[in-house]
């Protein structure tokens, strides 16, 4: 008895190890649930049953692997991936790589790199009867992307590379900002490797508002080429913030951004915010003022002090304190010897602009 016990044991363990075979995979999205690591398996046939349907949870810049094959004397069939909003797989819907199994070899493979967390599916579709296959993902231990931004003002930059995926279905644009001064060249370089989709860098203006619905640029480049470069050298008329995008000609675009020559890294944009618990108090009697500092995004802008103005003409102003907005919301409490006007102002730092709040009066009764 213990024999029997022990081996049910020994064989439960090395079942662990075996590949998983899935021989009902779902027909369409939602699919059926795929592991990295995991082979499955399954059967089509272009009249009885066409499609299977795979599931499988992917990351940012983390470059994945899908191998499909089958055997010599069955039939072949095609690997299709789909983004995360797909909705359908089985109306032949856009897809963002494809592969198939009709070569010598029997196998597909896609080398895919996403652009955005997200669930995505991978079909396979069969090409006639009697096509048996399995089906692997693996991680391939490859990542790219750094911080992305899809908009104007961007990912504040100076000299230096920086790094990016793109995808022309899930995250088309990356917007970066570059302070660029009069009668000095700068030189920008977009360069991307073999095998992924090409990109088109623009040099925006420092007036230009957004980036996403092809405004006019002062130049462009692009890395349709040879050698997968593209490059733009600028001499500016005026100093300021300027706005470089590279945008997505394909799918599975990683790509480096280099900046050289004259530039630097611009403050990040930023906004405070002023209110006032009452609008009118009588004399000796307190108004709570209160307000928030907030980043490009309009998020709190946290562990920053404000200081705290007051002017009885609307003209001269006075420091009252410093408050320090820890959470980006600051509050204090003011007592009204005449009407007043109250701001707060930001001195800036290492990354982010100084700004002043709005005027606001507060009267006394």
């Amino acid at each position: 008895m213990r024999r029997l016990v022990l081996m049910a044991a020994v064989l439960a363990c090395v079942m662990l190890w075996l590949p998983t075979t899935a021989r009902a995979a779902a027909d369409d999205i939602p699919g059926t649930p795929l592991q990295f690591g995991q082979t499955v398996f399954g059967t089509l046939d272009s009249t009885t049953k066409k499609n299977d349907v795979y599931a499988l949870q992917l990351s940012y810049g983390e470059q994945v692997q899908f191998t499909v094959h089958n055997e010599p004397g069955h039939t072949g069939n095609t690997m299709y991936l789909y983004s995360p909003t797909t909705k359908s797989a089985v109306n032949y819907p856009s897809s963002l790589m494809q592969a198939s199994t009709y070569n010598g070899q029997q196998t597909g493979q896609i080398l895919y790199t996403p652009a955005v967390d997200g669930t995505y599916f991978v079909q396979i579709r069969a090409g006639g009867h009697n096509d048996t296959y399995d089906l692997t993902a693996l991680k391939t231990g490859s990542t790219f992307g750094g911080p992305q931004k899809p908009d104007i003002y961007g990912l504040a930059v100076g000299v230096g590379t920086y790094f990016g995926v793109l995808d022309s279905e899930t995250y088309k644009n990356a917007a970066y900002a570059v302070r660029l001064f009069a009668s000095e060249q700068v030189q920008l370089t977009v360069h991307n490797e073999p095998g992924h989709t090409g990109n088109t860098m623009y040099l925006y203006s420092p007036t230009t508002k957004s980036a996403v619905n092809y405004p006019s640029s002062l130049m462009q480049a692009s890395t349709y080429n040879g050698q997968q470069t593209g490059q733009i050298l600028y001499t500016p008329a005026v100093d300021g913030t300027y706005f470089v995008q590279i945008r997505a000609g394909g799918h599975n675009d990683t790509f480096d951004f280099t900046v050289a020559g004259s530039a630097e890294k611009p403050a990040y944009p930023s906004s405070i915010f002023i209110r006032a618990s009452k609008t009118s108090v009588k004399r000796g009697g307190k108004v709570t003022v209160s307000g928030s500092l907030a980043d490009q995004d309009l998020k709190p802008l946290k562990g920053k002090s404000v200081s705290l103005q007051r002017s009885y003409d609307g003209k001269k102003w006075a420091r009252i304190q410093t408050l320090n907005a820890q959470t980006g919301r600051y509050s204090e409490a003011v007592t009204i010897s005449g009407t007043t006007w109250f701001r707060t102002s930001f001195t800036g730092d290492s990354d982010n602009a100084a700004c002043t709040s709005r005027r606001l009066l507060v009267k006394a009764k």
